[in-house]
């Protein structure tokens, strides 16, 4: 599935991979502490997938919250930024939590946490209902929306899911339905 991905992104932009970066494709390598006891070696690239989900919301708190962004050289204005930031991604982080049991709980769906930053952010909702105090309004507006706020339903298993049933690495890609013999080579 590797190789024939990296024929596909090859071809799009008209170069050619060589045989030997193809072959390494065949491998996966994973360090870990974790002791073969609570972990098997088939499962650990499973549990990595959540160094994945780590990166996601980084991301999310840098493009949507700007947390990387800094301005000003007092440290006592930079102390300031910083905890205002990291409180605000524990106010989001909780709202998000509270908008997940909904989702699970009403539609046995998934929230994006995306769309919920954006939804907070749209309108100042988060900044009135702290100001204003009408944070209680706030919930039953989030908990109305909730429907516009859930991921899109998925045919693979979530990284969660995966884990769970530890489900092997390799196991858990599903195999394409039809992949040319010339682009596995």
């Amino acid at each position: 599935m590797r190789r024939y991905k990296a024929n596909q992104s090859a071809a799009k932009k008209g170069t050619i991979r060589t045989k030997k970066y193809l072959e390494w494709l065949e491998f996966s390598f994973f360090m870990t502490n974790v002791p073969a006891k609570v972990w098997s070696a088939k499962v650990v690239g499973t549990i990595y997938r959540l160094r994945w989900q780590i990166e996601l919301i980084f991301k999310n708190w840098k493009s949507l919250l700007n947390i990387d962004i800094l301005k000003g050289t007092r440290t006592e204005r930079i102390k300031c930024l910083v905890y205002g930031r990291l409180i605000s991604v524990l106010v989001i982080t909780m709202l998000c939590r509270f908008a997940s049991i909904i989702a699970q709980f009403q539609f046995f769906r998934a929230i994006s946490f995306h769309k919920v930053i954006q939804w907070l952010l749209r309108k100042e909702r988060l900044s009135r209902a702290i100001c204003f105090h009408t944070r209680c309004v706030l919930l039953v507006d989030l908990s109305s929306d909730i429907l516009t706020l859930c991921k899109q339903k998925r045919k693979r298993k979530t990284t969660q899911e995966l884990i769970d049933n530890q489900v092997d690495y390799m196991d858990s890609f599903e195999a394409p339905l039809f992949v040319p013999v010339a682009d596995l080579a």
